[in-house]
């Protein structure tokens, strides 16, 4: 071998190695996500250390050479070659490291220059808490291919330096203290042929494809969570599934066979234009349960993306038709990869700022334009606009959600289906939107009681084949048809007479039940309140449970109900534990809770099934909400003393609970 000319040039090459092994020793920044799949880093981890004993082992001492170092080094071809190898691996060195120094968050402060209420600020600073941990994510993702082949050639560099200059066994590093230690010159083909444990010889190549495939669920993940939080978007799942369990079976099918059902449903689109579908009807004619149904039905098609978002009395924004786009952005992203990258490339240029309305509904339009086959349901639309005293610039929302959703639909194969009373807003919105040059279809169906006839049979069947279990099939069937008539097929007055239904009455006393009862859903309303008002005993706690259910911000639970209402008509709370029921059984519910409140108020499932505590309570329909609101009674001595109200009912109402809440936490025994 021909020796080096200058020594010099010898000892450089140990701060260049130095400098090398520095820089690998930092590339960290894949170690900050946390996935099953460890192979390819441990493997990666293993080349550095061999790199680094290899350094002590032939003589490079930190940034210096040792006098004894290997002879191999005074070579002027072997040096040449090593120092082409360390050229390559700090180029490695820096590649890997490349991103790290833009993890951090360096975007302007929105809320500096812009001004943003409290709710808007708390959401903007939630936002910006991802930003680093989706650099990060973002930054693996974008080199996945480029860190394998990186990494696969950073091991095999350091293979070729233990090959160019073998290890000297006098000089051959303990990999846990450091110490010197005897070695066999070939240990490193044994090293090296010898798979690291859980990384698979025969092909690394899968093992890196698996860690990336874990990585990239965690990374959509926690975009899909950014993206919700952008978009503000609200689930009504719970309320689609109390629908769908409320359903009796082989009830609500024969919408699928109407014609306009079948038209709308179908897959021609006429010159491709969109199709929207209103389904409206008097309230009381099940049409939430009927829209469940109808979710149920699409949900078995293949090859079609499915949104869908139901108002209720429960839901806190109810007042903006707007959250239903929300909503129906985010469940179309959950289910197409390009509308996600859509909406990915949406978030990236808003730095964290919540989406407006405007943002959210220009999102739907690109990706209603982007993605074919959507399909989007509403269910009780007419219902946000019912919250509230609505100022006209909002009155004016109804038309303009409408409008904006017709012009976003507009020239796709989308399709759109509302369900509600027949609301003159959501009328005149499609007929403003539905010119003759409109890039969309409108079809109308108006429910009529017989076309739920049947289905109401089987409600009333089944209620009075419950309560009058001892009675004969033949008076059954009498009183069954009774209540359908009566009740002109209209499912919320058949449940509202279900407690009537007695099986102590005998048949002229039920026959006069079913005949005497209100022939309106308003008076039947009026009766159940006269009930409840003309309880002297229990007045008080029926309308506490009434009002912590029409004004409470989420649904509350029968255990939170149970505590809510010691506070209710007892001046002295700090004996609060003893006045709590001996047990929350099946028997309390009823008796304490359900009764009497005459039939305005049910149980739905809470997180547990099992746990009866733990069902929350809900107003019977939306109708009844908006009479409490008219008939819950004020204190006009209260209203006095808190001058700074308005004389709004609501208001008051709120005002009741609050300061219900603040008694609560003055109990002492609670803390």
């Amino acid at each position: 071998m021909e020796p080096v000319g200058l020594g010099i040039g010898i000892a450089g090459l140990a701060g260049i190695f130095s400098t090398c092994l520095d820089m690998i020793e930092r590339i960290d920044s894949y170690r900050d996500f946390r996935v099953d799949s460890r192979a390819i880093i441990s493997q990666f981890d293993a080349d550095i250390l061999l790199f680094k004993q290899w350094g002590k082992s032939v003589g490079y001492d930190g940034k210096t050479l040792e006098d004894d170092h290997h002879e191999n080094l005074n070579d002027a071809e072997t040096f040449s070659a090593i120092r082409k190898i360390f050229e390559i691996i700090q180029d490695i060195a820096e590649d890997l490291t490349e991103g790290s120094s833009s993890q951090q968050d360096g975007a302007e402060s929105t809320i500096s220059r812009g001004k943003l209420n409290d709710s808007r600020r708390r959401q903007f600073q939630k936002l910006r808490g991802f930003a680093s941990h989706r650099t990060k994510i973002e930054w693996i993702l974008r080199h996945k291919a480029r860190f394998l082949a990186l990494s696969q050639q950073f091991g095999s560099l350091v293979g070729s330096l233990r090959a160019l200059v073998p290890p000297e066994t006098s000089r051959s590093v303990d990999s846990v203290g450091g110490q010197l230690h005897q070695a066999d010159p070939s240990s490193h083909n044994d090293v090296m042929s010898k798979p690291i444990r859980g990384v698979n010889a025969s092909s690394p190549h899968l093992d890196f494809q698996r860690l990336c495939m874990e990585i990239e669920k965690q990374f959509e993940r926690h975009m899909k969570k950014d993206l919700d939080d952008w978009l503000g978007a609200s689930f009504t799942n719970a309320t689609y599934s109390d629908s769908v369990e409320k359903r009796l079976p082989d009830t609500c099918n024969w919408i699928l066979d109407r014609g306009v059902f079948v038209d709308w449903e179908s897959a021609n689109f006429a010159s491709t234009r969109a199709k929207v579908l209103w389904i409206n009807g008097p309230a009381g004619y099940g049409k939430t349960v009927l829209s469940a149904r109808i979710v149920q039905h699409l949900k078995a098609r293949d090859n079609l993306i499915l949104a869908h978002f139901f108002f209720s009395a429960d839901l806190e924004n109810r007042a903006d038709p707007f959250i239903v786009i929300r909503s129906w952005a985010s469940q179309i992203i959950s289910q197409n990869r390009e509308a996600f990258d859509i909406a990915c490339g949406k978030l990236e240029v808003q730095n964290g700022q919540p989406a407006s309305s405007t943002e959210v509904m220009g999102l739907f339009k690109e990706i209603v334009q982007q993605v074919p086959n959507c399909i989007c349901v509403v269910d009780a639309l007419d219902e946000c606009s019912s919250k509230g005293n609505w100022s006209t610039v909002q009155s004016n929302t109804m038309e303009s959600f409408i409008r904006l959703t017709m012009q976003a639909i507009s020239g796709t194969s989308s399709q759109v289906l509302m369900v509600s009373r027949d609301d003159q807003e959501i009328r005149k919105g499609l007929a403003q939107s539905n010119t003759k040059n409109a890039g969309f279809e409108v079809f109308e169906y108006k429910i009529d009681p017989a076309d739920v006839k049947p289905d109401a049979s089987k409600l009333a069947c089944s209620i009075v084949d419950e309560k009058l279990h001892k009675k004969s099939t033949a008076l059954k069937a009498e009183i069954a048809e009774r209540i359908v008539d009566r009740c002109d097929s209209m499912f919320l007055r058949i449940k509202l007479l279900e407690n009537d239904i007695r099986s102590g009455k005998n048949q002229k006393q039920l026959e006069r039940i079913v005949d005497q009862a209100p022939a309106a859903l308003g008076d039947l309303y009026d009766r159940n309140w006269a009930r409840i008002m003309g309880r002297s005993n229990d007045q008080d706690r029926a309308l506490a449970i009434l009002r912590w259910i029409t004004f409470g911000l989420r649904p509350i639970t029968v255990f939170e109900m149970t505590e809510a209402l010691l506070l209710t008509g007892f001046e002295d709370v700090d004996d609060f534990e003893n006045e709590l029921p001996d047990e929350v059984d099946e028997s309390y519910i009823q008796t304490e809770i359900l009764e009497l409140c005459e039939s305005l108020v049910e149980t739905r499932a809470g997180n547990s099934t099992d746990v009866l505590g733990l069902k929350t309570l809900h107003l019977t329909h939306f109708t009844v909400r908006q009479y409490v609101l008219l008939h819950l009674p004020t204190n006009a001595s209260q209203l006095i003393a808190n001058g700074n109200l308005t004389s709004s009912n609501e208001l008051f109402q709120h005002n009741i609970l609050a300061e219900a809440c603040l008694r609560y936490l003055s109990i002492s025994s609670l803390w």
